[in-house]
């Protein structure tokens, strides 16, 4: 399911924060156990790759 403006913007924050506090919002990735980032975490959101 895709998202909406807002969760995109709450996602796009998150990316703002992560780079902020020396990227450490995208190494946290390697550590989680869903593989979500600071982004996705704030927006709530988890990426989900398609199947071809």
């Amino acid at each position: 399911r895709r998202i909406g403006l807002g969760r995109s913007l709450l996602r796009y924050l998150g990316y703002l924060i992560s780079w902020w506090i020396l990227g450490i919002g995208f190494i946290w990735v390697a550590f989680d156990r869903k593989k979500q980032g600071w982004h996705d975490k704030i927006g709530g959101t988890v990426v989900v790759r398609r199947m071809n």
